[in-house]
């Protein structure tokens, strides 16, 4: 049970992912885009981490 936990959480944040990513490519005031990288890399190093515990 709690790997379907695991796997819906990491699929929410690869959506999340791809959401501002897209974002990030629509916005073209700088200071929006910084906000964006930071929460982009704080996504990404969540999934790593989840990724990391599963192995």
């Amino acid at each position: 049970m709690s790997s379907a936990f695991d796997k819906l959480f990491m699929l929410a944040a690869l959506g999340l992912v791809g959401l501002l990513s897209l974002l990030f490519l629509l916005i073209r005031r700088q200071g929006f885009r910084i906000a964006l990288i930071v929460v982009l890399a704080l996504n990404v190093f969540l999934l790593l981490t989840i990724l990391s515990l599963q192995f």
